[in-house]
């Protein structure tokens, strides 16, 4: 991943980022090659490029992109609120 990709991660899911993205691969019914749930670590290596995985690097930024859309809809939610 790049440096900007991984900045935003950590932007907008914060920089315990691992157990948000784990709990939407398990959602999605997403797991690794052994049939288990990634661990932190192993996202943790994906994100920092230390273990290449494109299907969860495109996962991820498909996560961090819908949780960007909530804070923007929320944000707007509250805009609107304090303007009445």
């Amino acid at each position: 991943m790049s440096e900007s990709e991984i900045n935003r991660i950590k932007k907008v899911l914060g920089n315990h980022y691992s157990q948000k993205i784990i709990e939407q691969l398990n959602k999605m019914q997403i797991v690794n090659s052994s049939g288990n749930p990634y661990s932190a670590g192993s996202i943790r290596k994906i994100v920092n490029g230390n273990q290449p995985n494109e299907e969860i690097e495109l996962q991820i930024l498909k996560i961090v992109a819908k949780a960007e859309k909530k804070q923007f809809q929320l944000a707007e939610k509250r805009k609107l609120l304090t303007q009445s």
